[in-house]
């Protein structure tokens, strides 16, 4: 899966990416995708913001409402 904080450095991170020289661009660039219409903003990944394009919305929702990959998330 893309990371967002390295599409944006154009390398890895090591740490918080507050103290990269790109930080406040990530923080901006965050913010406008949070206001943005077209883009979903949700926690899937170890509590990580995920940045979820409109276009793969119904897929999502899909799997999030069928019942057999819900109990197979929850139980573990």
């Amino acid at each position: 899966m893309p990371c967002f904080v390295e599409a944006v450095t154009g390398e890895p991170v090591r740490g918080s990416w507050w103290g990269h020289p790109r930080g406040q661009l990530i923080f901006s660039l965050a913010e406008g995708l949070e206001d943005s219409d077209q883009v979903l903003v949700i926690k899937l990944l170890d509590g990580t913001a995920t940045f979820v394009d409109r276009s793969v919305w119904p897929e999502l929702l899909a799997m999030v409402l069928d019942e057999t990959w819900r109990s197979r998330v929850t139980t573990g």
